[in-house]
């Protein structure tokens, strides 16, 4: 294929997939339409991650407290002071938003395993509070009655009606991203993760786009949680604890850091192989228990730190990359 003909192929692939996305939603199972809601759900949150990890280089281990700040945000202003479900998300947004802002220049002061150790006492100190806040929070019982999400007079509150919604903004976020990455800021977060003193010398206010993007992420992290919340009616403390942030470290690193569909596709391999391996494990480690799914995708991450510190489909990328080369 021509370069150009190439190139031409990759802009339309996005449109392409989406329509079939859109079209296959008439088509699909309540099960199916539920896996892909929750990967859309979760890529949202991802797309952040990537951001902060992939452009900006920081690391955190954070995000789920960020998830949690944007569930029971969206879940207070609901259920306890009568806002509209859209009312909610937008404040869950603006509440992860100044949080971040608000830690964002004192955290992103540290760097490597520093960062991920402050970020993950960050979202460890989220839980503690959700936990022990029972007056607000619920406690551990959590919080029920969530109302669906509704937009003016268009209702989601089913599979396939819900599924419709978070494809379409997860794709238009996908293109902002894409877009933002191409503009003069993603251009800085590029050259910052290259080089932060390089980038300092050529005059990028280095701290203030490691907080813009620390920022963005959170916001991306706290929509992903209210839609989560609004999705499943409940939500509790446990539902955003640690695991949950390595989990989606595991998911971005699967994918790509460095990519737009990175993010997608390493959460769909993440949530198939999860699901797949609660249903083989057992057979094989009865005594285990679910547990061995969990230690069984940390023995992967290290190996992928290790192996693939930029993604496992790059890596595989490369590897095919280097083999056609040998073959000519």
């Amino acid at each position: 294929m021509a370069p150009g003909a190439w190139k031409r192929t990759e802009r339309a692939l996005p449109l392409v997939l989406l329509a079939a996305m859109l079209a296959g939603g008439a088509v699909l199972s309540r099960s199916q339409l539920n896996l892909i809601n929750f990967i859309a759900i979760f890529t949202i949150a991802v797309l952040g991650m990537g951001l902060l990890l992939g452009y900006a280089g920081q690391i955190s281990l954070g995000q789920a407290g960020f998830m949690a700040v944007g569930a029971y945000t969206t879940t207070i202003a609901t259920t306890k002071f009568g806002l509209p479900p859209v009312a909610g998300v937008l404040l869950a947004m603006v509440a992860c938003a100044v949080l971040a802002v608000a830690l964002g220049r004192v955290v992103l002061r540290l760097k490597g395993y520093f960062l991920a150790l402050a970020t993950l006492a960050l979202g460890e100190i989220i839980f503690v509070v959700l936990r022990e806040w029972v007056d607000l929070t619920g406690g551990p019982s959590g919080m029920y009655n969530i109302p669906s999400l509704s937009i003016g007079g268009l209702q989601f509150d089913s599979y396939r009606s819900f599924y419709y919604l978070v494809v379409i903004l997860t794709a238009l976020l996908m293109l902002f991203q894409r877009n933002l990455l191409r503009s003069r800021t993603g251009r800085a977060l590029q050259a910052i993760q290259d080089g932060e003193v390089a980038a300092e010398s050529v005059s990028i206010d280095v701290m203030g786009y490691k907080v813009l993007a620390f920022v963005l992420s959170a916001v991306l992290a706290g929509l992903s949680g209210a839609l989560y919340a609004h999705y499943v009616q409940f939500i509790s403390p446990e539902g955003f604890g640690m695991v949950v942030s390595i989990e989606l470290l595991i998911m971005i690193m699967i994918g790509s850091p460095r990519s737009i569909y990175g993010p997608a596709l390493g959460v769909i391999v993440f949530f198939l192989s999860k699901d797949y391996l609660e249903h083989f494990l057992p057979k094989v480690f009865p005594q285990a228990g679910s547990q061995m799914v969990m230690v069984f995708f940390s023995i992967i991450l290290i190996l992928i730190v290790i192996f693939a510190p930029h993604g496992i489909i790059p890596a595989v990328g490369d590897l095919l990359g280097q083999r056609r080369k040998k073959a000519v």
